[in-house]
Parts: C-alpha cells; sequence; structure tokens
C-alpha cells in the first residue's frame, strides 16, 4: 500500500530539494521591493505562469539555464544563488539529501520546519538525548555549545532559536495540531547534559508535556538484545494528506545531516518504528522511569 500511494504522488509531489528550490524561488520574488506577482514574473521571464508556480511548489524541477534566468531576474547573487542552484543536483531523483555544510544544513532544517508543519504524525527516536521537540532551551542550548568543538555562537542563537519555534506544531489549539510519539533510549535519563539543575528542567518538561493528547512519550529500556534503535537516532515524519510532501525520514549528527525520502527507505525506518514500540514501556512505566531519574538526579551529592 505505501508503495503503491508513493508511486502515484511521485508523479506530482516534488522531492525535498525541488521543494526547497521553490521554495527559495518565492522567498526570493516575494522579497522585492516591488512584490511582483508569480505571473508577473513569469510574463517577464517569458515562462508559463503554470510552469514557473510547479516549480515555486517544487512539483517541477527547471533546466540548469532557466534556473540561471530566474535566479539572475530575481537579483539573487554570490554564494546564496550557488547554494540555491545547488539544489537542482539529484533534485528529481530518490536519491539521500546529504548535508554537510552549514549553509546545507540550513537548507534542511528549513525542509524539516516544512515537514513538520504539514505533518501528521512524527515519530522521533533518540539514543541519549532527548528528541528535538521535546528539549527546554537551557538543554538544547547546552548540547550546542558542548564538547571540544562547539558550533559558533551566533550559530547556536540561531539554531536554539529554530528548535524552540519548531515546537509549536505541538499546540493543542493549532487547526491541526502534530501527533508526536518520542522514543527515548533509556540512557538518556542519565546523561547530565547542561549539569544537573539543567537536566532536572528537561526531565520534569517532559512529564509535564506528556500528559498532552497529542503527545506520546515512551523509554525505551537499556540493556535489551540488538534492536533497530541502537543504529541511531532518526525521526520520520508523516505528512497530512493534503500536504503534497512525501514522508520523510530525517538523521542528524553534530555537523552533517542526511534526509531520506525513498519509498524503500521511509518503509524500513516504519519497520524500525514497529520493533521499536513493541520494545519501549507503557505510558506508565515512562513517567515511572523520569520521576526515578529526577529524584536520583535531585539526591544529595555524595
Amino acid at each position: 500500500m505505501l508503495c503503491g500511494m508513493a508511486n502515484n504522488q511521485r508523479r506530482t509531489i516534488g522531492t525535498p530539494k525541488a521543494r526547497s528550490f521553490g521554495s527559495a524561488i518565492r522567498e526570493a520574488r516575494e522579497a522585492l521591493d516591488e512584490k511582483p506577482s508569480l505571473r508577473a514574473v513569469a510574463a517577464q521571464l517569458g515562462i508559463d505562469p503554470s510552469r514557473l508556480s510547479k516549480i515555486e511548489t517544487g512539483k517541477a524541477v527547471p533546466s540548469a539555464e532557466v534556473a540561471e534566468r530566474i535566479l539572475n531576474h530575481l537579483g539573487m547573487t554570490g554564494d546564496h544563488k550557488t547554494e540555491v542552484l545547488a539544489l537542482l543536483e539529484g533534485a528529481e531523483t530518490e536519491q539521500p539529501w546529504h548535508a554537510n555544510t552549514l549553509p546545507e544544513q540550513r537548507q534542511h532544517t528549513s525542509m524539516i520546519v516544512e515537514a513538520e508543519d504539514v505533518a501528521r504524525e512524527i515519530f522521533a527516536y533518540t539514543i541519549g538525548v532527548v528528541p528535538g521537540l521535546l528539549q527546554t532551551k537551557r538543554y538544547a542550548r547546552a548540547i550546542m555549545v558542548g564538547g571540544g568543538d562547539p558550533l559558533p555562537a551566533s550559530e547556536v542563537t540561531i539554531r536554539v532559536m529554530t528548535r524552540m519555534g519548531r515546537q509549536g506544531v505541538l499546540a493543542e489549539e493549532r487547526e491541526h495540531p502534530v501527533r508526536l510519539i518520542a522514543l527515548v533510549h533509556e540512557t538518556a535519563l542519565r546523561q547530565r547534559i547542561g549539569g544537573r539543575d539543567v537536566m532536572v528542567e528537561q526531565l520534569e518538561f517532559l512529564l509535564k508535556i506528556m500528559n498532552r493528547s497529542n503527545v506520546d512519550v515512551r523509554i525505551v529500556p537499556d540493556g535489551l538484545d540488538w534492536h533497530e534503535g541502537l543504529e541511531g537516532s532518526f525521526s520520520l515524519i508523516s505528512p497530512r494528506e493534503d500536504a503534497d510532501l512525501y514522508p520523510l525520514v530525517f538523521l542528524e549528527n553534530r555537523r552533517s545531516g542526511q534526509i531520506l525520502h525513498a519509498d524503500e527507505d521511509v518503509a524500513a525506518y516504519r519497520d524500525a518504528v514497529d520493533s521499536l514500540l513493541r520494545l519501549a514501556m507503557t505510558s506508565a512505566a515512562t513517567e515511572e522511569a523520569i520521576a526515578g531519574a529526577i529524584t536520583a538526579l535531585k539526591a544529595p551529592q555524595q
């Protein structure tokens, strides 16, 4: 069913790279002082308006020559232009989208923010840390400035603000609140990221947000046999039916990221989610485990 649905969708829905290229075009057009309409820009470029509309929504990928004309017309130059043009490489394929530089990572983040905004359901599995959508501000900052090679201060501020903004998708008052199933490996409860006070604040926030009807937090126990979750953290984002977007798998580490959207990749991670759900604690046991971790953190130091 998944493959049949995806095969039909792939004729009408753009890939993540194509969507990101289109978003960059639209933002550049809307940033012009005269704020020209899509139809006006299409006429100036000699492009059919429906074609330009499909490019802006990621449903069509222009040739390099047409892309160059569009970007030049919109006044895009320098490194920004180079970064946007680079999105065309592999934009019509199912190949993974890797991000290794800060500009590429920002493009990744923009795509994930868009996907989360139109998501129906998000599965987030993490080892050693709390999922980004459930992190407190101090906890998120501690992750980004920690270690022997911290991110630049300006980049930390941008990323923390972006991460906090992304959590708005979980607001119950939204027209389409996202359902989040957060699977957290038990090792995350034993860390002291940012110090004891930051960690206690983070775990108390987890207990609080678990009361939301659209948030389900489950701890995956430590000390089990091998399972798919030991391969690393991941997020699986399933869009609403009206979202015009593929299901996405997002993999991220400190300096790089990867977005997968090929049918077989998404199916593999759906299987991993099913496996992890079978291994995870119940909600009641999860709450007890988090409360126990808080008690241990608050205990007088020996």
